[in-house]
């Protein structure tokens, strides 16, 4: 494990601005993890947008895509069934299913942005709390220092010595953790991105130069946009229109009572669920634009947290060229810029997976890496209509 591991920090500069140029450098090569290695060589940057990208369009995305191809073969083997009959109703059914099958498509790809959102901002975030284990680890080993030459001096009894000693061993231990938890980053970064066979080389991971914004909307604009595009309640108006057809043709047909009823059941049935459906959704986003809107907010206050501690480090440093600040005291305000970072970093990754959430109850894509139609691929739309 290098050292140096978090390279640099810059002031983010808003949510819509540009935010801190997070460089990371790792050398790690455990048995079945993707490692980022640092090499002499400069090396491209990979975004979050396109570590993103390598995800959707790879292996993290496979299962998902195989099980949307199966329903496209049972589209196409219910529609060359039909070829004989004809039936409108048996088409929208076979449609109705493979809308479903899409749903489920786009529901998949939203999980894997989020999770590599979150493995992301996770290896950004071990990176930086092994910098601050460093810098703690320093502090703690010129207190020991300063503490022995004390005893020698006698200026320090056996008990304060033993509590520097105690010290210096647990910011010893609190790097291993922190070495640790970086090695574990990386593993779940690898696993969001699909274990992919082929990675370009990575050097820095780096947040995007801007973030997306929160969407201009109050919550009774947000429930009817979610309500309007939807694929879940399309698919559930369409499961109601089904029902009510399987029942209208049992009754002409004149169907026994039994099966009559059991068609009334499915239409209530299928109402309910789209009631239900309804009410969820709508729960759902004003709850979710409250939590994204207060991310925000709290995005917001860890930016301004990060200028102050900048201006304070620098403060500092000035203050120990002039003689007034020892190096002990400067440490001490590196790590309290690096823990505002730390807080950043948490508040970005919180904002990021608040918005795609809310993306995804709007109907909207989810604002990183590719649309859901180029994720699923060619002929990904067309047969049951359109998937918004």
């Amino acid at each position: 494990m290098p050292a140096n591991v978090f390279a640099s920090c810059q002031p983010p500069r808003g949510i819509a601005g540009r935010v801190a140029a997070l460089a990371l450098a790792l050398s790690l090569a455990a048995p079945g993890v993707v490692a980022l290695a640092r090499t002499d060589a400069p090396t491209e940057v990979v975004t979050l947008d396109q570590a993103v990208d390598l995800a959707v369009k790879g292996a993290a995305l496979e299962v998902a895509r195989i099980q949307l191809a199966g329903a496209r073969l049972d589209f196409e083997r219910a529609m060359a069934d039909n070829l004989l009959s004809g039936s409108p109703l048996a088409e929208q059914v076979a449609r109705n299913a493979l809308r479903r099958a899409q749903h489920d498509f786009r529901e998949s790809h939203f999980q894997v942005v989020s999770s590599v959102v979150g493995a992301y901002l996770g290896v950004l975030r071990a990176a930086n709390g092994v910098r601050v284990a460093e810098l703690q680890q320093r502090i703690a080993e010129t207190a020991l220092d300063a503490a022995q030459e004390k005893a020698r001096a006698g200026m320090l009894g056996p008990l304060e010595l033993e509590d520097a000693r105690h010290a210096a061993l647990k910011a010893q231990q609190d790097l291993a953790e922190a070495r640790i938890s970086l090695e574990e980053a990386v593993g779940q970064l690898a696993a969001a991105l699909g274990y992919p066979e082929t990675m370009p080389p990575v050097d820095a991971l780096q947040l995007p130069q801007d973030l997306p914004r929160l969407p201009a909307l109050d919550s009774d604009q947000a429930v009817a946009t979610a309500l309007s595009q939807s694929d879940l309640m399309i698919w559930h108006d369409e499961a109601v229109d089904i029902a009510r057809k399987q029942l209208r043709q049992a009754q002409a047909e004149q169907a026994p009572p039994l099966d009559l009823q059991a068609r009334e059941q499915a239409v209530r049935s299928a109402e309910l669920q789209r009631r239900q459906a309804r009410l969820d959704l709508e729960r759902s986003v004003r709850i979710a634009l409250a939590r994204a809107a207060t991310a925000a907010r709290r995005l917001e206050l860890a930016e301004a947290a990060v200028r102050l501690e900048q201006q304070r480090l620098e403060a500092v440093r000035q203050q120990q060229q002039a003689g007034l600040k020892t190096a002990q005291a400067v440490m001490q305000a590196e790590v309290a810029s690096l823990q505002a970072h730390q807080s950043y970093l948490t508040a970005v990754q919180e904002y990021l997976t608040r918005l795609v959430e809310l993306h995804r109850l709007l109907g909207e894509e989810p604002g990183l890496g590719p649309s859901t139609a180029e994720a699923m691929g060619a002929g990904a739309t067309g047969e049951a209509g359109s998937t918004r």
